[in-house]
């Protein structure tokens, strides 16, 4: 922790751990969420493990701004803040959905 501690990183969080799961794209997650394995067995075995009165969750997606060593180019002359949300979503190949 020597190495990465400084007046930047100094904050730390007050919950105890991250969940991360990454999908391929947004229906991906969508299916996950009618299975009937995840609706009957994983929901409810998530009180076990979670204070989900107190959990909060993001979503958002991944975007590769270096890729085999690459710049990836990212023009968003012209286009408004909504369109390049929805085009980074429609371009990403992995949407993360995070939980504290």
């Amino acid at each position: 922790m020597a190495k990465i501690a400084g007046p930047q990183f100094d904050n730390h969080a007050d919950y105890d751990c991250i969940v991360q799961a990454m999908f391929r794209d947004i229906e991906d997650f969508v299916r996950m969420k009618a299975d009937p394995f995840y609706t009957e067995v994983v929901v409810p075995d998530h009180e076990n493990f979670a204070d989900t009165m107190r959990s909060r969750m993001t979503v958002g997606w991944v975007e590769d701004h270096v890729l085999d060593g690459k710049a990836v180019e990212m023009n968003g002359a012209g286009i408004d803040s909504g369109e390049i949300e929805k085009k980074a979503l429609l371009q990403s190949n992995r949407v993360a959905i995070e939980s504290t």
